[in-house]
């Protein structure tokens, strides 16, 4: 009696899946008694072990901020410079605010893989989601408008003073270089920023990093300096950062309380900012965690509802209205002041707001219960199209965009964001 083909087949692969799943185990439990083996060597070698130790370095509050002004500095922006040491909501902002919802959307269903990653493999994942076929000039965009404010308001306070204090300031760092460049050079006076490089194909992100691979900060940093010693290095208490910070004459770390976000010591207040934040030019409002990010997505579908209904009362139905049904659905406005009157040459009105939304000269032409003209540098087509009221887009040629304000003024009001 003979065996079916399909049978000796299936007989082969799981005698081979038995010999892989064997090997398997064996090296495991191989590793495991050699793991437990050195440690209870180091433990029964108590010289050994205190030999090996990490050094002690103090705390970034002891460091003396006078007669820092000749002296040179290098640290981390991550763990460092902000109290956070995830960098998973700024590389969310990047993907949201420059790419799109759905490759945010992407990110975020990541994020559980993420979490079981080394440091190497979870920034190379979170690189490739982010910057596979991201244009350069929207990664410029989001790196000098929307990054700033939240690198702005997750500044540790302490690191900062240090930094402040310095003559030459350094920063050398994993993550990728054009995501924290703009805001370290325009707004910390950054003299070098030092990060890992990203692959480009043409103007676009390819999702993977330049032939360099990651940054590693110790050696990025003998690279650069050669054998003179950077005067003060900040770091955390991991043992890269005591590799990194360990070339420098003096060396200060970052407690993890300080890493905290609710440390309140550590918070920077909006009056020591280093540079006012004039503009943010991005849609959320919030530090995109990954908890928050959740939560957004789980609002998408009443979102989009409310949007719907909203938009259609806008466009259909007259102001008063519209601004009754609003209310009902959960809209709250409020209105100060009175309506200006025209000038006496007989122009309208200019009113300038101060979001980058389309509903503020909607829910403007609902309150005064007149038509408006909105102009702006940049609207999409979307926003464009479902728009209740007329939309006019500037050129950024100051003579052409004079000429069409003169023109729109002398028409009516005209609303500006």
């Amino acid at each position: 009696m003979t065996m079916p083909v399909q049978n000796i087949v299936f007989t082969l692969v799981l005698l081979l899946e038995s010999i892989l799943l064997y090997k398997f185990l064996a090296n495991s439990c191989y590793k495991a008694v050699i793991k437990v083996k050195n440690s209870a060597f180091l433990f029964r070698k108590p010289s050994f072990k205190s030999s090996h130790q990490l050094p002690l370095y103090p705390n970034i509050t002891t460091c003396n901020l006078h007669g820092r002004k000749s002296q040179t500095l290098v640290c981390d922006i991550q763990g460092t410079l902000l109290r956070s040491q995830s960098f998973f909501p700024y590389f969310m902002l990047v993907a949201f605010e420059g790419g799109s919802i759905f490759r945010a959307f992407f990110l975020l269903l990541s994020n559980p893989l993420l979490c079981v990653l080394n440091f190497e493999l979870k920034l190379r994942v979170m690189i490739f989601i982010t910057y596979c076929g991201l244009r350069l000039k929207d990664m410029d965009i989001v790196g000098r408008a929307v990054l700033p404010k939240f690198y702005l308001e997750n500044l540790n306070l302490h690191v900062y003073e240090v930094l402040n204090s310095v003559g030459v300031k350094m920063v050398f760092t994993s993550v990728p270089r054009v995501m924290v460049e703009g805001f370290l050079k325009e707004y910390l006076n950054v003299d070098n920023v030092i990060g890992t490089e990203l692959h480009t194909i043409g103007n676009y992100f390819s999702g993977l990093v330049s032939n360099s691979g990651l940054l590693i900060k110790h050696r990025a940093l003998k690279e650069f300096i050669g054998e003179k010693k950077p005067d003060i290095g900040i770091g955390t208490s991991s043992l890269n950062d005591h590799l990194f910070i360990s070339f420098c004459k003096e060396a200060y770390v970052v407690n993890k309380e300080d890493m905290k976000i609710g440390a309140s010591s550590t918070i920077m207040p909006r009056e020591k900012y280093p540079k006012p934040l004039i503009f943010h030019d991005g849609r959320l409002a919030f530090l995109p965690t990954p908890l928050a990010t959740f939560s957004m997505f789980i609002w998408f579908p009443l979102g989009i509802f409310l949007a719907i209904f909203r938009i259609s009362i806008g466009i259909f139905l007259p102001y008063k209205l519209a601004l009754f049904l609003a209310t009902l659905s959960g809209v709250k406005l409020s209105l100060n002041g009175t309506d200006p009157s025209k000038s006496e040459n007989g122009k309208g009105v200019l009113y300038v707001c101060n979001h980058r939304t389309l509903l503020d000269p909607v829910f403007l032409c609902i309150l005064l219960g007149k038509p408006l003209t909105a102009v702006t540098y940049s609207l999409s087509k979307m926003s464009e199209f479902i728009s209740p009221i007329k939309t006019v887009k500037l050129t950024r040629d100051r003579e052409q965009d004079r000429e069409t304000m003169h023109k729109l003024l002398s028409e009516g009001d005209v609303r500006i964001w």
